[in-house]
């Protein structure tokens, strides 16, 4: 969650739907069996997200197609908020 921040223009925020992918079980376990918090949990494993790629809204469905199957879109960059990156269920 820290790194999205080095690609945003300022006064962006980019929001970050959470329930857009499967968290893969490990990390439920590391967070557990580790009492670590959910934020620590996103900010030092990216809770399965391997990479983000940030293109304009219009070119979403062609880098979706480009990607692959494995890929889908997880947020959206908004004009203002408080934060750089905000995440939402």
């Amino acid at each position: 969650i820290d790194n999205p921040a080095r690609v945003l223009p300022d006064g962006a925020t980019m929001r970050i739907d959470v329930s857009s992918w499967a968290v893969p079980p490990l990390f439920a376990l590391i967070q557990s069996q580790g009492n670590v918090a959910a934020d620590e949990m996103y900010r030092a494993f990216n809770m399965g997200v391997g990479m983000l790629v940030v293109v304009p809204a219009a070119d979403v469905d062609q880098a979706l197609s480009v990607l692959g199957s494995d890929a889908r879109q997880v947020g959206e960059i908004i004009p203002g908020g408080d934060e750089p990156v905000e995440l939402v269920q």
